[in-house]
């Protein structure tokens, strides 16, 4: 019959030991969901203003078939004039609406904020018909602005007049509400050159503010 001998040396895991396997255990899962979080929260950011442009991107459409087809353009006191190759002074001073007027109808952006939410408001008014009222809503918009901006061109010759060319600026400014995912500011510019009936190069873009 055989012998079984026990080696006493060999033993299992102590408690010390059990809770330092425990705690770094903790330390990684916690770093893995952290970086999970972070990850989520930039998808959902860029998410977010990806959708954004696509909507302004329609609001800014529709403003320049308005912009081709009307004969005055009115946004109050907020216009500004710099010659040409000038930077623009700033702060620029924005209207919160702008309008378009032909000869038979006025079309009047605006912005209008309901249940906490705001959105763009295109309204047609002509005389004899009831107003025709079409809503653009852009997720997250804090802002809706419109300045003119009046360029001088100057002459050879002190005796020909300056030439003076028009442009619209349109600024939609959006911002994340939500505090699970806080972000800088983000502006939706988009320029307009009036007088010659087309939108620039710089049409539709964004920046965040530093």
């Amino acid at each position: 019959m055989g012998i079984i001998q026990c080696d006493a040396k060999k033993r299992g895991f102590t408690l010390v030991e059990i809770l330092v396997v425990l705690a770094i255990s903790l330390m990684l899962l916690s770093a893995m969901q952290m970086l999970f979080s972070q990850g989520v929260r930039s998808t959902v950011k860029g998410q977010d203003t990806i959708d954004s442009i696509r909507a302004a991107g329609l609001l800014f459409s529709q403003l320049r078939k308005d912009l081709l087809a009307c004969k005055f353009i009115d946004t109050g006191t907020a216009t500004v004039t710099v010659m040409v190759g000038a930077a623009l002074p700033s702060p620029l001073v924005y209207a919160s609406q702008i309008i378009f007027s032909t000869r038979t109808a006025t079309t009047t952006y605006r912005m209008v904020v309901s249940g906490g939410k705001g959105y763009v408001e295109r309204e047609v008014k002509a005389p004899g018909k009831a107003p025709e009222v079409k809503p653009f809503a852009v997720p997250r918009m804090q802002k809706f602005q419109a300045v003119q901006i009046w360029t001088n061109h100057k002459t050879h010759s002190a005796s020909l007049s300056k030439i003076v060319s028009n442009q619209i600026l349109i600024r939609i400014e959006i911002d994340s509400m939500d505090p699970r995912f806080p972000s800088k500011t983000v502006h939706l510019d988009s320029f307009f050159t009036s007088n010659q009936k087309t939108s620039s190069d710089w049409w539709n873009y964004y920046y965040p503010n530093p």
